[in-house]
């Protein structure tokens, strides 16, 4: 994983979601990092990204920019975590090839449900994006002048 500073970490996924608190960080992080740099830049646009993540390292968010961060980010990345966990957390990778994670007195959930969980998720990534794109419509942010925000909506809603 590249050198970046996660803007959430474990704990907030644990916090916002129906995960489990006995969840590996280090299986967490990964996903985080690819809802940051992937999913999270691409709903932004790298100009807004960009002033977020370098006042989130320096520590100096503030304004609009850390109600952003707080009321927005930290759910979306969330929410973007646990859809890439429920979609490869159950696998690792090993010198003995791709395997499936098993335990002991649980029951793993079949395609169709793992299908579902990852759609709620999504859903709620949906929200997410339409109150984000409700609150900055009227701010006139610098770094949004040349971004169209698109929101996700193309999955069931029931």
């Amino acid at each position: 994983m590249s050198q970046i500073e996660l803007l959430i970490q474990p704990s907030d996924v644990v916090a916002l979601t129906t995960f489990d608190g006995n969840i590996d960080e280090d299986n967490l992080k990964p996903m985080i990092f690819i809802a940051q740099t992937t999913h999270l830049k691409s709903f932004l646009g790298l100009k807004l990204y960009n002033k977020i993540y370098a006042d989130f390292v320096a520590n100096t968010l503030s304004g609009v920019y850390l109600t952003i961060y707080e009321d927005y980010i930290k759910d979306f990345l969330s929410y973007y975590t646990s859809v890439l966990f429920v979609d490869f957390g159950g696998y690792k990778v090993s010198e003995n090839g791709l395997h499936k994670i098993t335990s002991e007195n649980i029951t793993p959930l079949d395609s169709s449900e793992t299908e579902k969980l990852s759609l709620r998720y999504n859903q709620l990534i949906a929200g997410v994006e339409s109150n984000f794109k409700e609150y900055v419509d009227d701010l006139a942010l610098p770094e949004l002048a040349d971004k169209t925000i698109i929101i996700e909506d193309t999955f069931p809603w029931h």
